[in-house]
């Protein structure tokens, strides 16, 4: 009996024994476990998530771009923190958070840029300064403590370590002869582990271009968190050695922010273009900041007429205002001026009609505020001729003329020629001074016997040619024609510009742009000429259009009319 009741004792405690060294066993595989593999796998899941935010980052940054761009307002999401799974018998830290928010501000500047032609008396190599933030990506992982920090500045994308930088997209900041900056304004700070929808709204925008050009080199300078080595990689294809025209890149250490230095080649014309995109709270419009002309200086008129004037008022990232009432007075010599759009409207516009009332020299001042200085105020030049010794009907007032041709010969006095289906073939020589406009169209209708009056068209070529070299506009580029349509939208409104030198064996393009439908409206009404070598007339980029005019501006040039259908003012200089 004392034998048997032991062996069964014994057997009781080798299953507890057993049960213990299980339970120790398991016990110890979850606290490993635990200790080792739950980090591992929630650093594998944040180091996933920062990936996305970073891709949100640079969606962002496109769509920032957009805006500027368009002038629509736009959203994106950018995805702030994450969640870890639930893992039985297992614990989580608390799900990672992130902070999206916006940078102290830094300034943009922009050094010795002079405007070519029309907004000279504004951009005149003065300092232009510009306030801009950053938006920056701050992860709070609980495991992956290397994440970078996530910037979109005003031309790039970049990480930030403590060891330096990466750049996460290309910069828009120097693309050739193409200078692009949007500056970013308000206020904005989310911290959540949930997404976050930031609104971006159209400040200053959309982004016109003007072109600058400097004796001495132009000096772009910008806030930056990146490390001067990653901003020599961004612009290693724009340095001079790469055929671009950057001369110099560095990154001077400051407070708030280091700050990026660029230098560009001087004696060169580049096509600056800005922009500013509100986030968050404190968002405002820019304001007024200066007034210009969106067509030539001078004019020359016949006394007992009248012509139409207009200017654009701007802000200071050189984009229209809307809503500025403006004011006009003829300052010097003959005649009057009335407003005949007193208010500027979407375009920042507003027109002016001069009625010469004697010959001579009248100096027509256009202002706005209170106390206009020199950037508020734009003038205008008309010369007011006689129509003595009779009219031909060419615009010569010089007699009748048997010449189909004729004038054969361009003149400051009579600057002008009408343009028909006969000129085909006729030549104007020495057309100097460097602008090209076209007024006082009369479209053709688009049917060949005449009974649909519904939509009008009208075709236009023409080469401009000095020296061996040709420049031909194709206006439109599509041979069907720039048609309005009977409801007054505009369809085939390309113009396209070709180049062939002394060299050459055949035309190569240089520029291709769209004419706005709203510049072409006013053209049609009669409110305003067509400025073919002005930014302002075009949608979207005007990329090589700088070219054609420096072309034009430096040289007197012959201008064969090779297609007309319809008639239009041709105006040179």
């Amino acid at each position: 009996m004392t034998e048997s009741s032991h062996t069964a004792t014994d057997r009781g405690q080798s299953a507890v024994i057993g049960f213990a060294l299980l339970f120790g066993i398991l016990l110890l595989t979850l606290v490993t476990v635990q200790t080792f593999a739950v980090p591992t796998w929630n650093q594998g899941i944040e180091f996933q998530h920062n990936q996305r935010a970073q891709e949100d980052i640079q969606r962002l940054g496109d769509a920032v771009s957009e805006v500027a761009t368009s002038g629509r307002a736009g959203t994106r999401t950018v995805t702030l923190g994450t969640r870890y799974p639930t893992r039985p018998f297992l614990l989580n830290p608390p799900d990672p958070t992130g902070t999206l928010r916006t940078s102290d501000p830094g300034e943009i500047r922009i050094e010795n840029a002079t405007a070519v032609g029309e907004t000279g008396h504004y951009w005149n190599g003065t300092v232009r300064t510009f306030s801009t933030r950053h938006l920056v990506y701050d992860p709070g992982y609980n495991e992956y403590r290397s994440a970078p920090a996530t910037v979109l500045e005003s031309a790039v994308v970049l990480n930030t370590f403590e060891q330096g930088s990466s750049a996460l997209s290309g910069t828009t900041l120097v693309s050739g002869r193409d200078v692009s900056l949007t500056a970013l304004a308000g206020r904005y700070s989310r911290g959540s582990s949930e997404a976050a929808t930031l609104t971006l709204d159209p400040l200053s925008a959309p982004a016109e271009t003007v072109s600058v050009e400097s004796a001495t080199p132009i000096t772009l300078s910008l806030p930056t968190t990146g490390s001067e080595s990653t901003w020599q990689d961004l612009l290693a294809d724009e340095r001079q050695a790469a055929g671009g025209y950057v001369t110099s890149v560095s990154v001077v250490a400051g407070e708030p922010h280091d700050r990026l230095v660029v230098t560009l080649a001087a004696n060169t014309t580049y096509d600056l273009r800005l922009g500013q995109v509100g986030v968050g709270s404190n968002t405002t419009d820019p304001g007024p900041r200066y007034i210009t002309r969106t067509g030539l200086q001078e004019t020359t008129i016949l006394d007992g007429t009248d012509t139409l004037l207009t200017a654009e008022v701007r802000d200071r990232f050189d984009n229209p205002e809307s809503g500025v009432q403006v004011a006009t007075e003829v300052v010097d010599g003959p005649g009057r001026a009335e407003l005949v759009r007193g208010r500027t409207d979407e375009d920042g516009q507003a027109v002016i009609r001069y009625v010469a009332d004697g010959s001579g020299t009248a100096t027509v001042a256009v202002t706005y505020g209170d106390a206009p200085g020199a950037a508020q105020t734009v003038n205008y030049t008309v010369r007011v001729v006689s129509p003595a010794g009779g009219g031909g009907g060419d615009g010569t007032g010089g007699g009748t003329v048997t010449d189909p041709c004729a004038p054969a010969e361009w003149s400051a006095a009579n600057p002008t020629r009408r343009l028909t289906e006969a000129d085909e073939g006729c030549t104007w020589r020495n057309v100097a001074g460097g602008g090209l406009e076209l007024s006082n169209p009369v479209l053709e209708s688009t049917s060949a016997d005449g009974s649909d009056d519904a939509n009008e068209y009208l075709r236009l070529v023409f080469d401009a040619t000095s020296g061996g070299e040709t420049v031909r506009f194709l206006i439109p580029g599509d041979r069907d024609g720039l048609e309005r349509q009977g409801n007054g939208d505009w369809n085939n409104r390309e113009v396209r510009i070709l180049r062939r030198g002394p060299a050459d064996d055949s035309f190569s393009e240089v520029f291709d742009g769209r004419l706005k439908e709203s510049v072409l409206d006013r053209w049609y009404r009669g409110e305003e000429p067509l400025d073919l070598l002005v930014s302002q007339s075009y949608d979207g980029s005007t990329s090589g259009l700088s070219t054609v005019r420096n072309f034009v501006r430096d040289n007197d040039v012959d201008v064969t009319f090779t297609e007309v259908h319809g008639e239009v003012t041709l105006r040179g200089g």
